[in-house]
């Protein structure tokens, strides 16, 4: 790939290295008496690949770049000043995000022929009433959203 397809490239790209990260935890806040009122847990991953490989229909290359976030996370919350699960009595809450974005370059010769980017979301929101130990009310907000960018 000449220096100039290669600026073209890296231009449409993120500008980072590919890499793997992710992160585990615990979370609690308390109430104005000191107690904990709401307790949880977060999980969060995300991450970038990127592939170079030659495109032998058009004699070029096809970079495929594709970042991935995750997010799992859950608490419960007491209706009054003090969360105490044991007496199954408290409010819960669930979070489930997930995006990709991946981008797709071809290249012919010593040009750009095709750029584009398709993102996918997923969001899942829910909240359960929980009393004596089973759900009394449940609600959920579900999201998808999918779109592609012509970029060149």
């Amino acid at each position: 790939m000449s220096d100039g397809l290669r600026d073209q490239v890296q231009s449409l790209q993120s500008g980072l290295a590919d890499f793997k990260a992710d992160f585990s935890a615990d979370s609690q806040r308390t109430s104005r008496i000191g107690s904990i009122q709401e307790a949880g847990h977060a999980d969060y991953k995300i991450s970038q690949t990127t592939t170079d490989r030659p495109n032998t229909a058009t004699g070029g290359r096809s970079v495929t770049q594709s970042q991935t976030e995750e997010l799992d996370a859950h608490f419960e919350k007491s209706r009054t000043f003090t969360l105490d699960r044991s007496k199954g009595n408290y409010d819960a809450y669930t979070v489930k995000d997930s995006k990709t974005v991946t981008t797709l370059i071809d290249t012919v010769k010593d040009s750009v022929s095709r750029a584009m980017r398709k993102t996918d979301e997923q969001q899942l929101k829910t909240y359960s009433r929980i009393e004596d130990f089973k759900p009394t009310e449940h609600n959920e907000w579900p999201s998808q959203r999918s779109f592609t960018e012509r970029l060149r």
